[in-house]
């Protein structure tokens, strides 16, 4: 069963209460570096408050931010041993939701679908803190790469209509529909991947993503009206342009206008010749 899966590049985040009173100074200021996306000086000011043994409260809070960023650094294993320990030692009052979610996003990274989907569901089945949205959206990924589609459209439903995460996960199951060749629901998931108030550099590049696979769903079909629409919403900065200029030539040339193909792909041969879609 084929499926594509697009995994969200976003950094780690922890969460904290808002309402918490950060007892521990070392603590405090780990927090503001990590906030700072100071990731170094986060990580010192915690390894020098636990060797000083001065965290306090916050021991367990403080290893799952450690953990966490030596995830976003790609020291896989090192995240790996922090959450597990956690989760076997009770000296601590660890959320093992917390652990057992980033031990989950550690087995999607590390491609392993099916524990992703074993280790998630260790999660309280009523959990519903600030990780809740991104765990459904890994749940829901990992179905989809283990052939299940239904599972996959639960956790959809589960996700709030505005989620940041819901808008990844149309994508894919779109890219699943388009291996199928069922370009009706290609399009359907493609064109439901907006962000209303969440507009930034990431959000902008996976639009432009997905109107991109979305103009080609369209050719496939032989929609080329349509297909030149959805090209034509992809901005000309991003990363898909070239792909995205090709299929909008293309939608004018099987549409018998070939002098207008011509103008997409002037654009495009004036681009570098490293990129594929220009040679």
């Amino acid at each position: 069963m084929a499926s594509v899966v697009l995994a969200c590049a976003c950094t780690f985040s922890p969460v904290v209460n808002a309402a918490e009173t950060v007892e521990s100074l070392r603590y405090g200021v780990s927090l503001y570096h990590f906030y700072q996306r100071d990731y170094f000086n986060a990580l010192t000011e915690l390894m020098v408050g636990q060797s000083e043994d001065s965290l306090g409260n916050h021991a367990g809070g403080a290893e799952l931010l450690r953990g966490g960023m030596a995830l976003s650094y790609g020291m896989d294993r090192e995240a790996e041993t922090i959450f597990t320990r956690l989760l076997d030692d009770n000296e601590h009052n660890v959320d093992a939701d917390q652990a057992w979610f980033y031990l989950g996003k550690l087995a999607w990274q590390r491609g392993d679908a099916a524990r992703t989907s074993t280790t998630l569901a260790r999660m309280d089945e009523h959990y519903d803190g600030g990780l809740r949205n991104e765990a459904l959206y890994l749940q829901a990924s990992a179905h989809l790469a283990l052939g299940d589609s239904d599972a996959g459209l639960a956790h959809l439903a589960a996700l709030p209509e505005d989620s940041y995460w819901r808008a990844y996960l149309n994508y894919n199951l779109g890219a699943q529909a388009a291996g199928f060749e069922d370009w009706g629901l290609a399009e359907h998931y493609f064109s439901a991947v907006t962000f209303d108030e969440q507009y930034n550099p990431e959000t902008a590049a996976l639009r432009d993503k997905s109107m991109t696979a979305r103009g080609y769903a369209h050719l496939a079909a032989g929609d080329f009206d349509f297909a030149g629409d959805a090209f034509r919403q992809v901005t000309l900065e991003g990363t898909s342009a070239p792909r995205a200029l090709l299929g909008y030539g293309w939608a004018y040339a099987e549409g018998g206008d070939y002098l207008a193909a011509l103008t997409p792909w002037q654009t495009l041969s004036e681009r570098s010749l490293l990129e594929p879609s220009a040679r």
